[in-house]
Parts: C-alpha cells; structure tokens; sequence
C-alpha cells in the first residue's frame, strides 16, 4: 500500500536534489555581460517649425524625429543613450542610460514642441556649446560621448554660418562629432 512516511520522504529528496541542481545550474552558467559599443547624444529641435508637416497625410517633422530616434536607438542595443532638446535653450532631458525601454517612453512622451514657453527660433549654436561645455565640465557622464546625432529641419535664420563659427570650433575641441540627419 501507500506509505505516507516513504512519500514524504521521497518527496523531500526530490525537491532536495532540484535546489541543488538549480543551484549548481545558475552559479555554473557562463557570465555574460552587456557589450558596450558606444554612448550618443541625441540633439533634438522642438522649435514650432518642427511641427510643419510636408502634407496634411504625413507626419509632422517632429514626429519623423521621434520615428528615427526609435531606429537609432533599437539598431544599437549595447549602446548608451541621452537626448537633449533645443530651440532658444539647450537642455537635457534625460540621463544616459542603458535602458531602451525609459528612453523610448521618453521619446514618445517627453518630446513635444512647447517645452518652452517662448518657442519663435533655433539657436543651434547655443546648443552645440552647452553639449560642448556638459562634455568637458562633466567627464564622469559624458566623456565616453563622442557621437552627437542632431535632428533638426535646418530652419535657422540669420547669418547662422557665422554665428557657428565660435560653437562648431568649441564641438571640435571637445571631441565631440556631429551627425545631422536633416527632417
């Protein structure tokens, strides 16, 4: 007949031998660890003409932006992300990070023309110095950053080829190389 003593018995060899098996099955497995390939810096203009559209069927140029950060992002999934926006100011708005997961929420969400109260132009040498300045005053971030990739429709006005000069010569000196991807 059945024995309840034996049972139990059995029982607890069995689940006795699995914890060790699991045990010895997760300490022996091979380490493996995230593969750093590089850190980026996504430069994005939210001024109100990123919100133009070429038609009224197509998305806004803001929101191909978004559609090419999402790519960048998921082509590179050892890489190491940050975003900052731009129009008057330049500021971050995000840490880097590892995770794709916060970076695609912030892409979809946290990304929006009217950030700033005034929005009326592009100040993109302002911009390019602030990145230049983070990358120098704060080594222990940015100092494996060496890809900036900005996203921007090109609508600056004035004599900006000028008024690049001083910050695309700071851009240079720290190191940093712009990738512009034209919206």
């Amino acid at each position: 007949g059945f024995e309840p003593g034996k049972f139990k018995s059995l029982a607890r060899s069995c689940f006795i031998f699995l914890l060790v098996t699991s045990l010895i099955t997760v300490i022996s497995r091979p380490y493996s660890r995230l593969q750093r390939t590089a850190d980026f810096l996504f430069l994005v203009d939210i001024s109100r003409s990123m919100q133009a559209r070429k038609s009224c069927t197509q998305p806004s140029y803001l929101d191909r932006t978004k559609d090419i950060m999402r790519s960048v992002i998921s082509s590179i999934p050892e890489g190491r992300f940050g975003i900052f926006v731009f129009e008057r100011l330049a500021f971050p708005i995000t840490h880097m990070t590892y995770d794709h997961t916060y970076l695609d929420s912030v892409v979809e969400y946290a990304i929006y023309d009217g950030l700033i109260f005034d929005r009326t132009g592009s100040r993109l040498g302002n911009a390019l110095t602030a990145l230049a300045e983070k990358k120098i005053k704060l080594p222990d971030v940015y100092k494996n950053v060496n890809t900036v990739i900005l996203l921007s429709d090109g609508n600056l006005k004035g004599d900006y080829i000028r008024e690049l000069e001083e910050p695309i010569k700071k851009v240079t000196e720290s190191g940093l190389s712009i990738v512009s991807v034209g919206i």
